[in-house]
């Protein structure tokens, strides 16, 4: 940055455009790509939404906020178990989305890694929980014949979409952006 100088505005016409007196010359072009950087990074970030912490092992409903040009989206989750419980795995933690369609086939259902007694995260320390964290599948099938874990899908648009979604067993969660257009301009 260039270092601010002092001006006698002593000699200034008070009636006289304002215009024609710069106080600073116009900003170079890469100053301007640099500024227009920042907003689409934050525009297009890969966190669509924040986390999200609850008690539950039921169905949760949520919405996030997709930035422009999204085409799939993951999430992030935690599962708990009471430590020390061991049996059958647990039931798998499933995803829904307005857009990934309402058959059953369309479900994103990720395979449970952890086994027994479901827990919680007990922020007073009186249940001791072990927590795993997992991802919902990285895999692109955007017409599946059947359930699997997958990406979610979303239709590209030019302006960021709010994607109401439902989650079953987990005890936390945070979307992030998986798959995003290349080229704006070609929406």
């Amino acid at each position: 940055m260039r270092k601010p100088s002092k001006r006698d505005w002593s000699d200034l016409d008070t009636t006289s455009d304002i215009i024609g007196e710069l106080a600073a010359p116009p900003a170079a072009v890469h100053y301007l790509a640099q500024a227009e950087g920042i907003v689409y990074d934050v525009a297009t970030a890969p966190y669509a939404c924040p986390g999200h912490m609850y008690d539950a092992q039921g169905e949760r409903t949520h919405a996030a906020i997709l930035p422009l040009g999204v085409n799939h989206w993951r999430v992030a989750f935690t599962r708990c178990r009471i430590h020390g419980s061991a049996g059958t795995q647990q039931s798998p933690t499933l995803l829904t989305s307005a857009s990934s369609g309402a058959t059953a086939a369309d479900v994103v259902t990720v395979p449970a890694q952890t086994v027994g007694t479901y827990g919680y995260m007990d922020v007073t320390g009186t249940t001791d929980a072990v927590v795993k964290h997992q991802r919902s599948g990285a895999q692109v099938d955007d017409t599946p014949s059947a359930t699997t874990d997958r990406q979610l899908e979303l239709a590209e648009t030019l302006r960021p979409t709010i994607e109401a979604y439902t989650i079953q067993q987990s005890a936390g969660h945070c979307v992030f952006v998986s798959g995003r257009t290349q080229d704006l301009e070609t929406l």
